[in-house]
């Protein structure tokens, strides 16, 4: 690590791609199989697919895996994540120190904005209190 933050490798950017592409994976098996409960509560699927349970777990691994493949046949894609890869080996990423101050001054900021706001409210139903 050096002042400026973590500092990434260009020569590990395979290691980064594919570790992205299992949690994207990962994600997307998770949706397809909550899409596929849905749409079981919706049209009762359980009862009109045999083994349905069975077929939509099945599904949430083999769509992520297909994805997984698709992108790592299709030489285009795989160079795209490279390049998005190598552009963020390029970016100056805050200090820790830099990144705590800059998170207390918005914290503290957005208190007084919503003290202010409170303030603004209170009158103004005191206000419209006084009139109706």
């Amino acid at each position: 690590m050096s002042e400026k933050g973590p500092v990434l490798r260009i020569e590990s950017a395979s290691k980064w791609i594919n570790t992205f592409l299992v949690v994207c994976g990962g994600l997307l098996g998770l949706v397809t199989y909550r899409f596929l409960v849905l749409l079981n509560g919706k049209f009762g699927l359980e009862a009109i697919i045999p083994k349905f349970n069975f077929i939509s777990q099945i599904l949430s691994f083999l769509v992520p895996f297909l994805v997984f493949i698709l992108i790592k046949k299709h030489r285009s894609y795989y160079l795209f994540l490279e390049e998005v890869y190598t552009e963020l080996t390029k970016v100056i990423w805050p200090s820790n120190e830099s990144t705590w101050k800059t998170t207390g001054f918005i914290i503290v900021a957005l208190a007084i904005s919503g003290f202010i706001l409170i303030m603004i409210d209170l009158g103004a139903q005191k206000l419209l209190s006084l009139i109706y």
